[in-house]
């Protein structure tokens, strides 16, 4: 399954516009990796393994 979503600031998060918080476990998980990088995501008991495909960079 692929999901992309973008990190953002606590105020700019929106689910439904696949913006997450820099706090949020998922971002938290990838934040430092690099391309083609695994990384555990922890979800209380729940373990997910994901793989780092893309990285961009939008400059504002």
């Amino acid at each position: 399954m692929k999901r992309q979503f973008t990190i953002v600031g606590v105020d700019e998060a929106s689910v439904a516009e696949g913006k997450v918080a820099f706090v949020a476990p998922i971002a938290r998980a990838v934040q430092g990796a690099k391309l083609g990088k695994t990384v555990t995501l922890r979800l209380g008991p729940k373990e997910e393994v994901v793989e780092v495909t893309n990285i961009t960079y939008d400059v504002a």
